[in-house]
């Protein structure tokens, strides 16, 4: 599921956003889509190894809402990034810093919410309670 999103949102982005934020390609193999989808592959574990030990000792309430929060925040900003023919490369840097906080974030909400279902389902039914993320 977290792959299908990925790519899922990469699909839409690039008939939504991609000639606005991304400079244009001359041919069809001339694109960036396959290098802006490999970093996000490599900080999504990041995201899990910082957020784990901070729900460990916040506690996993807390940082699953933060976690959210910061994937929201990254999300709408992407709504409101300038287009590549007003800022130029500046618009398609914003697009992958914040692409890369939003799935920073998601490293630490699935591992989190994981735990968290776990936490709080019935002793009996913990493994049908995790099938469900």
């Amino acid at each position: 599921m977290p792959l299908n999103g990925s790519i899922m949102a990469l699909r839409c982005s690039r008939h939504i956003h991609h000639r606005q934020l991304l400079p244009p390609a001359k041919a069809p193999w001339d694109s960036l889509d396959a290098r802006l989808l490999c970093p996000f592959f490599l900080v999504r574990p990041l995201g899990g190894l910082f957020w784990g030990p901070l729900g460990d000792r916040m506690g996993r309430k807390r940082v699953l809402a933060l976690t959210i929060i910061v994937m929201a925040a990254s999300t709408f900003a992407i709504g409101l990034l300038p287009t590549h023919a007003l800022v130029g490369w500046l618009a398609s840097a914003l697009l992958i810093l914040l692409r890369m906080i939003q799935v920073f974030s998601t490293g630490g909400e699935y591992g989190g919410a994981a735990d968290f279902m776990a936490e709080y389902a019935p002793d009996k039914k913990r493994g049908f309670y995790g099938i469900f993320l």
